[in-house]
């Protein structure tokens, strides 16, 4: 019973999963979205942006993410019940697009009260904010971009039919190793997490086609970091 109850939950998070990259990869709002999140996230580190103001920014793209993962649910029940054009469904779908807009409204909003004090000292000052403390918000919002970058990887690499896909896993296993050697700075540290992440690697690699669907996850997850991180300091 235990191992059937893990099973139960691994299958959940896995269809949540495959849920969210099908509306990455096939509807073009979402990409939109995606990009404007990557954009917005990168100014975000670029700006040094405050704890509360990165957990602002992030829970706004959450929203966003969500409204239309929601919207584009209700789109594909409606046209699954309802093939033929129908009021009801219509006004249906047009709820669902209400809720987006609304969420989208309120990203606009925030995205002003975020950005438009820093732009304006940008271009008037020709200056950045100063240099702030690392907060562990700051890790999360790298990490939460690097998400997205690999969701959007792997969203770009089904539409172009490639055989193998950016692992998710091992992209943010090795931006999460770049992200804490970043801090720590230590080798030693450093060589223990290279050992663990190639142990890893190794237990999952049966085929040549796992062994790039691994790489090409840990090294988009690693350049994104680092590029984040010249990006933010």
């Amino acid at each position: 019973m235990p191992n059937r109850t893990k099973k139960l939950r691994y299958d959940g998070f896995r269809c949540a999963y495959e849920g969210l990259l099908f509306t990455v990869s096939t509807q073009k709002h979402m990409k939109f979205h995606m990009l404007a999140a990557l954009f917005s996230l990168g100014l975000g580190l670029f700006f040094r942006l405050s704890a509360f103001e990165y957990t602002l920014l992030v829970l706004t793209i959450t929203l966003v993410t969500a409204a239309e993962c929601m919207n584009t649910a209700i789109e594909k029940t409606v046209d699954l019940i309802m093939p033929n054009s129908h009021p009801g469904a219509k006004a249906a779908k047009d709820t669902a697009a209400a809720a987006v807009l609304l969420t989208a409204v309120f990203a606009a909003a925030a995205g002003i009260y975020l950005f438009a004090e820093p732009v304006f000292a940008l271009i008037l000052d020709a200056q950045r904010p100063a240099q702030q403390p690392f907060y562990f918000m700051t890790g999360i919002a790298i990490l939460y971009t690097v998400f997205v970058a690999l969701l959007g990887g792997q969203a770009w690499a089904l539409n172009a039919k490639i055989k193998w896909v950016p692992s998710l896993l091992f992209g943010m296993l090795a931006a999460g190793l770049a992200l804490t050697v970043y801090l720590i700075s230590q080798w030693v540290y450093f060589t223990v997490m290279i050992l663990l992440y190639v142990i890893i690697a190794g237990l999952r690699i049966k085929q040549t086609q796992a062994f790039y669907t691994i790489a090409s996850g840990g090294l988009l997850g690693v350049v994104t970091t680092l590029l984040l991180i010249w990006l933010h300091f």
